[in-house]
């Protein structure tokens, strides 16, 4: 049937050809990508909502989530190592499933990029909204939020999305050096946390380690999984990495090498910093610094936060 007629590796490749993408991505770039789409507000949210399941054992949580994402970069490695053309699973799809696979795939990629954009960008425009505020700048709501919620237009989540769109328009290059800047700033945060967090551990907090048992630690790893979830992007540099088979594999394995270690020590740290009972789900992080008397914590994370947004949504776009 010619629904699932596919197409060849060399035909992929001779398409590819024709787009005349720049192969300027090295390993470093493809990680900094895929840390930026995977590292974002979820680390500082999603680790207080999962250890409301699993107690301290959310630290286990995230050691399995680990385990099934890096399991699933490295079906992405060896993918990418073989077909070296962008598109991802939808190119994947249509070499050895065929054109009618291959095009379900490819909407449902679309759909997903499109959506995750979008909430992303208002979720970006709420807390850029919430920072002018705290400053004494107080925008119309007409202009800052989206006819559901009272207003015409949500102006900041429009313009951010024009102005990174035309970066990545401008080159991949250019677009790759913003990113990588971002995911340092927020690996930054994120260890500065760390430290800070690190002098206010206190060991009783860790008892009991898992109060719900194993059925806890699965229900925490199945809470804290999404927060993994924006790597697959990587595999669609493939045509622009100076050598495919070898620069996304290895982006992809030090991106989750590196987000693994970031999450299990977040959760770590939270954890030992203030009980799990008294984790504040929709603001843990800051909280806890709050709760030992650092104050300044909220406009750490906000930052955080802020940073965070841009560069999964670079990833997405």
């Amino acid at each position: 049937m010619k629904i699932f007629r596919k197409k060849s590796l060399d035909k992929m490749m001779v398409s590819a050809e024709k787009t005349h993408l720049k192969k300027t991505l090295k390993t470093k770039d493809i990680a900094a990508l895929g840390i930026g789409a995977v590292v974002g507000v979820g680390i500082f949210v999603a680790t207080g909502t999962g250890a409301h399941k699993a107690g301290p054992g959310i630290i286990i949580s995230f050691l399995l989530a680990g385990i099934v994402a890096c399991l699933c970069g490295l079906c992405y490695s060896e993918l990418a190592t073989m077909f070296p053309v962008s598109g991802s699973t939808y190119s994947y799809a249509y070499i050895t499933f065929g054109e009618i696979v291959a095009m379900i795939v490819g909407w449902c990629l679309t759909s997903e990029y499109l959506v995750a954009c979008s909430a992303v960008a208002s979720g970006w425009s709420g807390t850029f909204i919430g920072i002018l505020k705290n400053a004494g700048i107080v925008l119309p709501k007409v202009i800052t939020a989206s006819p559901s919620k009272g207003g015409i237009v949500d102006l900041p989540a429009v313009l951010i999305t024009l102005i990174l769109t035309y970066i990545l328009y401008y080159g991949m290059k250019e677009s790759s050096r913003v990113n990588n800047i971002i995911v340092i700033v927020k690996i930054a945060i994120i260890v500065m946390f760390l430290v800070l967090g690190a002098t206010h551990i206190k060991m009783t907090n860790y008892k009991p380690f898992a109060p719900f048992g194993f059925k806890g630690i699965f229900a925490g790893a199945s809470v804290i999984f999404f927060s993994y979830i924006g790597f697959d992007a990587i595999s669609t540099t493939a045509e622009e990495a100076e050598n495919p088979g070898r620069d996304v594999s290895r982006g992809l394995i030090i991106c989750l090498a590196v987000v693994s270690i970031l999450y299990i020590s977040v959760a770590f740290v939270l954890t030992g910093m203030v009980h799990y009972d008294k984790i504040v789900t929709e603001d843990a992080v800051p909280a806890a610094l709050a709760s030992v008397g650092i104050r300044w914590g909220s406009a750490l994370v906000g930052i955080g936060a802020i940073l965070g947004m841009i560069s999964t949504m670079i990833a997405v776009l």
